[in-house]
């Protein structure tokens, strides 16, 4: 059976965020799987301690992706590639900075949205309309690439964490370049309502 696109979006993040982690510099503390104690804490209902975080199982840690960023950046309704690199951008940085990206990255192409990091019908909308061929997806996922580049090298902290952040970076939109082939070869599901073009979505 064929992975869906959710657990290839989670395997490959949950590996890129590694096991755990307890760096100094780090303002988000320790984290394994990329889950903050404040994550987990809110999550469980109750004080995550450290030793919680270490112990943190994989499976628990997909539910709180699958939660907390692939639903609220409504995945599902995006291009698999665009869905893929929004969804790496939210856990990383959060999910207003991901759809702000991902907004900008489509403005880019004359799309005309607020850029407030919600996703509402318009972005969705947009998201589609933009990748009708694959010539103008590749614009759009390599526009979402430089501008993630740009908000990482803009943070105070990237001379300790930068290299680590652009080797993620990369490695997302290689997967997403993969997702893009794989959907104009004909690897994809219906679309859903008011989609562009048949042929860019996901398999039914």
């Amino acid at each position: 059976m064929a992975e869906s696109l959710l657990d290839r979006a989670l395997k490959h993040t949950l590996n890129v965020e590694g096991g755990f982690v307890d760096h100094p510099e780090d303002p988000g503390g320790a984290t394994r799987y990329g889950i903050t104690r404040e994550t987990l804490s809110d999550w469980l209902g109750l004080q995550a301690s450290t030793h919680d975080v270490a112990t943190l199982q994989w499976s628990t840690a997909s539910d709180i992706y699958k939660a907390r960023y692939w639903t609220m950046i409504r995945a599902d309704e995006l291009p698999d590639a665009l869905a893929v690199l929004t969804f790496d951008a939210a856990v990383n940085s959060g999910v207003h900075i991901a759809v702000r990206t991902l907004q900008r990255a489509l403005n880019h192409r004359g799309a005309g949205l607020i850029e407030d990091g919600l996703i509402g019908p318009a972005t969705l909308r947009a998201a589609k309309e933009a990748t009708h061929s694959k010539h103008a997806l590749m614009a759009v996922m390599d526009e979402f690439v430089v501008k993630r580049g740009m908000f990482y090298a803009a943070l105070d902290t990237f001379d300790i964490f930068g290299l680590g952040w652009i080797r993620r970076l990369v490695s997302t939109a290689r997967l997403a370049h993969e997702i893009a082939d794989e959907t104009f070869r004909g690897n994809n599901r219906a679309c859903p309502d008011n989609c562009a073009e048949p042929g860019i979505c996901r398999e039914a």
